[in-house]
């Protein structure tokens, strides 16, 4: 782990002499302001990597007007004197696939939505990877989880008909010393609970995609790496929570 002057010396050189760092559980903080927003982006990119559970961008474009919290241009008391065992607060995936479950139950479950629609923002708008836990840190919630997760999807999609593909996830390597790094990756893969990881030669890595660059010095597969839409997905989710019994509350800040 960088320690802050370390991190300090590193903005003084890159001419952010104005940035403010700091550290807060366990996180590196920014504060200040910038002159564009590439220099916002640089910031962020200077301070992350060096051993912190995150980096907060905090810092401010100057000329620059954020976005603000949006809510309905019109409000009602329809909800005024409402009773439900359970509310969830937002409608994204996770918001949406906790309503759901809770209708197994005999009991009223309300989502509350301050946009349109659900899946608005993040839930809609990521890149639909199901990851295998190969990331996560060894023994932690995050890859118990994550592999947990990953092998419960299959049924999931089954049974909200939503479209689920298995295409396995490539990593690819840079250099021919990543090859040392094989029993590692195994390794790893055996304590997450990944399987059937598979090394690749340039080869074997061309041959699974023609169109790879051309100094890749091989990689290796991850069958357990699939792809849904986040859009479908969430909306799959309320929706069969509304089949089920939920009400669904939007444009409700």
């Amino acid at each position: 782990m960088h320690s802050l002057k370390k991190i300090r010396k590193l903005f003084d050189r890159a001419g952010f002499k104005e940035i403010e760092v700091a550290e807060k559980h366990k996180a590196i903080f920014l504060s200040g302001n910038v002159d564009h927003w590439d220099r916002y982006l640089e910031a962020g990119y200077l301070a992350a990597g060096k051993g912190y559970r995150g980096v907060v961008n905090d810092i401010q474009v100057r000329g620059l007007i954020p976005d603000s919290f949006t809510v309905p241009s019109h409000s009602d008391k329809s909800l005024e004197g409402r009773h439900f065992h359970a509310a969830v607060v937002g409608g994204g995936v996770i918001g949406a696939a906790i309503t759901r479950e809770l209708t197994r139950w005999q009991i009223d479950v309300a989502l509350l939505e301050k946009e349109n629609d659900l899946s608005r923002h993040a839930s809609g708008r990521n890149n639909g990877i199901i990851h295998p836990a190969f990331a996560a840190p060894p023994g932690s919630l995050k890859a118990r989880y994550n592999t947990l997760g990953n092998r419960m999807f299959t049924q999931e999609a089954q049974e909200l008909g939503v479209p689920l593909a298995w295409p396995g996830l490539l990593v690819v390597f840079p250099s021919r010393m990543m090859h040392m790094l094989m029993p590692l990756i195994r390794r790893r893969a055996r304590q997450n609970g990944v399987r059937g990881v598979e090394y690749l030669t340039p080869e074997q890595v061309r041959a699974r995609e023609p169109n790879i660059y051309n100094k890749q010095q091989g990689g290796f597969f991850l069958p357990e790496g699939g792809i849904v839409s986040p859009y479908k997905l969430t909306m799959a989710y309320g929706e069969n929570a509304i089949s089920n019994g939920a009400q669904v509350f939007l444009q409700t800040a």
